[in-house]
């Protein structure tokens, strides 16, 4: 579907100026597209994730480190200790159980009145400390996607995070851009967390193939063939279906005697090109070392699942002539991010891809370590329902932490499409607390008719590059 910030929020009732997204009418209107989850939530919770709350926070507890401030957090503490004292002296000692009170039942009711009082005080004192050294913000509400981004922008995002202040987004710039606890990255490469050696690596990358960039033609022994698309496997054209070209394999595996691959991409789209370009320009940015991760081994595994009911001798040749098209489209994006990198200069790049071997024997080993804990209470289901793509979405759920896996860097910076929302959030969950896992994910460019984002547009609405 086809969202606007504006859009989403007036659905919901909130106005724009009571969000921090207020005085940004470009990135607001801008039309992309996502999934429909979307939710308003309190600013408490994000509050570190802008710029003029976070400002606030740090001023506040500026002022709770002062001397002033502690001095009197400590006279609340004696007093509070005196009370507990106080009450339980009394009640040891029965001194108000009679309605009549005793001198030292007196002494010690006024003493517990008197504190009561000075406490009262010191709390307001503290309060009005803390607000006269504050301000009161504008704005109370902020939008989250599917209960795990914040909507935010590279405006406010450089305004936390000042590393990214010379950096040149393009598009990026002006548009949303959904965010990952960045306010605890932001404190992760600041101040103490720096000084105790805090690293950080950025990953991210493209797919390699969108709709109407492969087909797959099943020729069956009666001559008669059925072409599936690769990106919605589908028939070609109908959308309605879902896995069609697993369930017709399946079902028709005895009269399956060739299957073709006929590949119509021949160069990389604008939308390929930034997919490469933008983990690499933050890696750039945050002096950070980048991954990228080319599917092209998870695209082979689908196809091995999907050819598994044929006979060995046709299930092999379809791998072969698959595995001749996929390493021609890999070295495509290889070209495309050695130029990039020579421009931008990533401080160290690693890429992922079927002739990496070494990074691909670590990819494995370090994703069979974690896998377990994804699987182990609900089975399979939080990586797909669809049994052809089991593995290689497994993939995509493990690259967000390559990073952890080939240098051992525990902050990972996901630069990534939208789309990577529910993969990158298997893949904390799976990791627990081993990583943190941070996100700038961004939506798609759409097509040519602005309808549909790039990836799933034919390929006479895709923009290619030159």
């Amino acid at each position: 579907m086809i969202f606007t910030i504006l859009g989403v929020l007036s659905r919901w009732g909130v106005n724009i100026e009571d969000t921090p997204y207020a005085a940004q009418n470009e990135i607001n209107s801008y039309a992309f597209d996502a999934l429909d989850f979307f939710s308003v939530a309190g600013i408490e919770k994000y509050k570190m994730d802008f710029a003029e709350s976070r400002k606030r926070e740090l001023s506040v507890d500026d002022i709770k480190r002062g001397e002033a401030y502690i001095g009197i957090t400590s006279a609340i503490k004696a007093i509070k200790d005196r009370l507990i004292t106080l009450s339980e002296y009394g009640r040891e000692n029965s001194l108000f159980q009679s309605a009549v009170l005793t001198e030292e039942g007196n002494a010690v009711a006024g003493e517990t009145k008197r504190l009561r009082a000075e406490k009262a005080r010191l709390l307001s004192k503290a309060e009005r400390l803390v607000s006269l050294s504050s301000y009161a913000l504008k704005y109370d509400s902020v939008l989250t996607y599917k209960n795990a981004l914040l909507c935010n922008s590279l405006r406010n995002m450089r305004l936390v995070l000042p590393e990214l202040g010379g950096m040149d987004a393009g598009r990026l710039e002006n548009i949303p851009i959904f965010t990952r606890s960045f306010g605890k990255l932001a404190a992760k490469l600041g101040g103490k967390e720096r000084e105790r050696g805090e690293s950080l690596a950025v990953v991210g990358g493209p797919c390699l193939l969108g709709t109407g960039e492969m087909v797959i033609r099943v020729i069956h022994s009666d001559g008669f063939s059925f072409c599936f698309d690769f990106n919605t496997r589908n028939r070609v054209g109908d959308l309605s279906k879902k896995d069609a070209i697993g369930a017709h394999i399946r079902e028709n595996a005895g009269k399956v005697v060739k299957i073709l691959f006929e590949t119509k991409k021949h160069a990389l789209t604008l939308q390929d090109y930034e997919f490469i370009k933008a983990p690499m320009v933050y890696a750039r940015a945050l002096d950070a070392p980048v991954v990228i991760p080319l599917p092209d081994g998870a695209y082979i595994k689908y196809i091995e699942a999907l050819t598994s009911p044929l006979v060995p001798e046709l299930r092999n040749s379809a791998r072969g002539d698959f595995a001749i098209e996929i390493r021609r489209l890999t070295k495509m994006f290889l070209s495309a991010i050695e130029d990039l990198a020579r421009s931008l200069r990533p401080s160290k790049l690693e890429v992922l891809h079927i002739d990496n071997k070494a990074a691909l024997d670590t990819f494995s080993e370090g994703k069979e370590r974690y896998r377990g804990k994804l699987v182990s209470r609900r089975g399979l289901m939080p990586i797909t329902k669809d049994a052809d793509m089991v593995e290689s979405v497994t993939d995509y759920i493990f690259y967000p932490a390559l990073p952890f896996y080939l240098w051992g860097v525990k902050n990972i910076l996901q630069v990534d499409s939208l789309r990577e929302t529910d993969a990158m959030c298997k893949c904390a969950q799976a990791h627990g607390g081993v990583i943190n896992l941070f996100g700038a994910l961004f939506p798609e460019m759409l097509d040519k008719s602005g309808s549909r984002p790039t990836s799933n547009a034919p390929v006479q609405d895709k923009e290619y590059m030159l």
